[in-house]
Parts: C-alpha cells; structure tokens; sequence
C-alpha cells in the first residue's frame, strides 16, 4: 500500500482543522442570531400589544362621557350617545320613602324608545340612584329587607343573582324574570353611599301594530356603567 508522503498528510490535517473550526464559527453565529430573534420577538409582541391598548382606550374615551353625581363623590361611565333627562329616583317615591336620598339621574340610551305606555310617551331609560348608607348595610340587605332597605322582591329560580364585588365595592345584582317583563338591579354600597342602578330591559307590548319593549341589548352597556363606578 502506498503511504501519504509527510507533506501531504500536514496539509491535509491543516485542512480539517479549518474546516472544525469553520463549522463551529457558522455554528456560533447561528445561535447568536437565534437568541436575538429570541430576545427581539417578546419586546415586538408588547409593543404591538401597547399600541393596541392604547389605540382602544382613546377610542373608549372618546365615545364615552363621564357623568358626577352626590357633590362628586359619585362617578360613572356611559356611551356619549346617552343623554341626561332628569332625575332617577326621588324622595317621595313609595319604595324609597325610608331612605336618606342623595342623588339621581334619568338617562336615555342614545335615542328615546317607546314601552307600551302612555302611547308611545313613555320611554326605556335607566335609573341610577344614590342614597346615604349611615347603617352599613349589605347591598344585599339593604335590596330585599323590607324593614331597612326597599324591601325589593325575592329572587325566584328564573331569577339571575350575583354577589360580586365591583371594583373592590360590594355589590348585588339581580335580574328578575317574570312572565311579564325582565329587570336588572344593580346596588354597589361604599363610603356611607348605596347606588342603585335599575332597568326593565324586557316588556313586550304593542305600539301601532309593531312590537315594543324588548331593550335586552342595553343589559351589556348597563353592566359596563356599573363597573366603571367611583365611589368616595
């Protein structure tokens, strides 16, 4: 057999040292590429995300108004479309002849849309209402005990019922269903104040040949009211 002579078995071993270490270079610079596009793609996501945060908080913002109520210690959020009608709730009304009024607000969803009374007169609307809270009651309590709060119905097994805080504030919500109508109750009780926000969503009648009364579809832009709540 015939042997490599000592030149060429050098320049061969020289070989395969450069080509070691330049697959171990193309090997470096591949890992450190991919490590940076590691490290790039999270900061590009977050940004990306940010920017979106942002671009729907403006667009919150600038479709919505805030209204104060109580001496400003009551604030809230509803779409700019809503408009102010007046009071919600006053002193002399039955339901709330026992309780300390503060404030109230009559508001109208966009548009005035009529129920099935007064003729066409009579409008959907939600109430907000605020009372002074001086025996610490639950919202709970003061909703349903006739003998301290409004005395408001029982909740039946159609009935929707929920005990979860708002905003760090105690809260109750009912939606009461019947086989006539449907409302919503809201009451969040903070800093000595009970607000109170209702509305019958659902009460199917007839004006002029077409049906009326079916304002479910405000249920979600209540709920959003509710939780944009500042009490001090």
């Amino acid at each position: 057999m015939k042997k490599l002579s000592q030149d060429t078995s050098g320049v061969w071993a020289v070989g395969v040292v450069l080509a070691v270490v330049i697959i171990l270079m193309i090997v470096i610079i591949g890992l450190d590429v991919l490590k940076k596009d590691k490290n790039r793609s999270p900061n590009a996501t977050d940004t990306s995300q940010s920017s979106q945060q942002k671009s729907e908080t403006k667009t919150d913002t600038e479709n919505s108004q805030d209204i104060t109520l109580a001496d400003n210690q009551v604030n809230f959020r509803v779409p700019k479309s809503w408009s102010d009608e007046g009071v919600g709730c006053t002193s002399s009304d039955t339901a709330y002849l026992r309780q300390e009024y503060e404030d109230s607000i009559l508001l109208y969803p966009g548009e005035k849309l009529p129920t099935r009374y007064g003729e066409g007169t009579e409008y959907f609307n939600i109430r907000v209402c605020i009372f002074a809270n001086k025996d610490n009651l639950s919202p709970e309590t003061w909703y349903t005990d006739g003998s301290k709060g409004i005395g408001a119905s029982q909740p039946s097994r159609r009935d929707t019922v929920s005990r979860d805080s708002v905003n760090g504030y105690d809260a109750y919500y009912h939606k009461q269903v019947t086989s006539d109508y449907e409302e919503v109750h809201y009451v969040v009780t903070a800093n000595d104040k009970i607000v109170y926000v209702v509305a019958r969503t659902y009460e199917p009648g007839q004006l002029a040949d077409k049906p009326v009364g079916d304002f479910r579809k405000f249920e979600p832009d209540i709920a959003a009211l509710v939780k944009s709540l500042s009490i001090k």
